[in-house]
């Protein structure tokens, strides 16, 4: 008997691909085939995106909110007074939007219901960073600062993620940035 382990939860559509290409060939061999699944996505969630698309909701909700004060205050503070209250500022926003996600994703659409906690607290601390890279880079180059995020975090770093597209789809220099990343819905 050949026992072929998965990961769906890493790539769904790649595990389906390579269990009817295994299953064919098992068949054709007449070899007993029993496929086991490590980590299987979300029954709620069987292509396995939610987590992705919460990723990247969360990135782009803290470079919205640093841009967003940034063209309100200025993208550079005017004293060490005026930084501290940025900080501030986006560390209470990442602690608004960090639970938001989760419920959202948790109990709204029962796909982590049991890890709402965890899944607040890197949520909250994805927010931070993404407004606080977008904040500095802004800060350093002015409004020029806000295309570099968008080209930083959005343009490269959807792609590069490898959640919504696999790899093999990637254009030549984000397909090997894929390589250490999770993607999926692993279990939390």
């Amino acid at each position: 008997m050949v026992i072929t382990r998965l990961v769906s939860a890493s790539a769904p559509a790649a595990t389906e691909l390579v269990e009817q290409v295994l299953t064919g060939a098992a068949q054709q061999a007449r070899l007993p085939l029993q496929v086991v699944d490590e980590v299987p996505v979300a029954g709620s969630d069987p292509r396995g995106l939610v987590p992705f698309y919460l990723a990247v909701g969360y990135v782009l909700g803290g470079y919205l909110a640093s841009t967003a004060l940034g063209l309100r205050t200025g993208t550079a503070p005017r004293g060490l007074a005026r930084a501290g209250l940025r900080i501030a500022a986006l560390a209470a926003y990442a602690v608004v939007l960090g639970p938001v996600g989760a419920l959202l994703v948790g109990p709204g659409l029962d796909v982590w219901p049991h890890s709402v906690g965890a899944v607040t607290a890197v949520g909250a601390l994805a927010v931070f960073a993404a407004a606080m890279v977008a904040a500095a880079v802004q800060g350093w180059l002015g409004l020029l600062g806000t295309g570099i995020v968008i080209l930083l975090l959005v343009v490269l770093g959807n792609p590069g993620s490898g959640g919504s597209t696999p790899p093999s789809s990637c254009p030549t220099g984000c397909a090997g940035c894929t390589a250490g990343t999770c993607r999926g819905s692993p279990r939390i």
